[in-house]
């Protein structure tokens, strides 16, 4: 078995740090990138986070624009 830091997904994961063992366990594999943002609910049940669903930017050129 390989070494848990060391291991790389094609995805991007949230882990859990045992830090008496510094040994990470994988909770939830993503399965697209995440976006900005990551937040924990009150109730430290449930975590939120933002996945884009499409990277895309418009560029819009008006001449005389009054």
């Amino acid at each position: 078995m390989s070494d848990p830091h060391t291991w790389v997904s094609p995805h991007a994961s949230i882990q859990f740090l045992d830090f008496a063992t510094n040994k990470t366990i994988p909770i939830w594999t993503l399965e697209k990138e995440p976006g900005w943002g990551l937040s924990l609910a009150h109730d430290g049940k449930s975590i939120v986070y933002v996945q884009n669903e499409f990277a895309e930017s418009n560029l819009m050129l008006v001449k005389n624009f009054r």
